[in-house]
């Protein structure tokens, strides 16, 4: 299993990966393309067996970050991999001076909120109907590091 940042080959799976997660709320082809040239924008990815199980990508504005997707594929979910890329994420971007780490879950995700708050992510507060394909609520929550 590897960790690391990922570049533009991996369009096509991220974007597998993504749809299968996201499907009512999934980013475009070009969205995803202009993260990779964003000079603010880190696209990590999580590798087994020459396969990408999962992805995450967060903005870095120091001294803050800010998760705005993060997905595993669904056969590989519940298995630690979510967990393992939090992780790396989390120690690796100490090393650009962030202080603190945001983001947005649904309300209706559980298993992430669980998932964030086992890393110590504290609920900030609610954006009121943010996925906008369903009007659904946001979960604002932060991590400081």
């Amino acid at each position: 299993m590897k960790i690391h940042l990922l570049n533009k080959s991996y369009i096509n799976e991220i974007l597998k990966i993504e749809t299968e997660t996201f499907s009512n709320t999934s980013w475009s082809k070009q969205t995803f393309l202009n993260e990779f040239s964003s000079p603010i924008s880190y696209i990590y990815g999580i590798i087994d067996d020459n396969q990408l199980i999962g992805y995450m990508i967060i903005h870095i504005i120091k001294p803050e970050a800010h998760i705005l997707n993060f997905a595993i594929a669904k056969k590989f979910q519940n298995k630690g991999y979510g967990s393992k890329l939090l992780n790396y994420v989390i120690n690796n971007i100490k090393k650009y001076d962030v202080k603190s780490i945001f983001l947005e879950v649904s309300i209706a995700n559980k298993r992430a909120q669980h998932l964030y708050k086992k890393f110590g992510f504290k609920k900030i507060y609610v954006r009121k109907n943010y996925y906008k394909n369903n009007n659904e609520d946001a979960l604002v929550m932060a991590l400081y590091i």
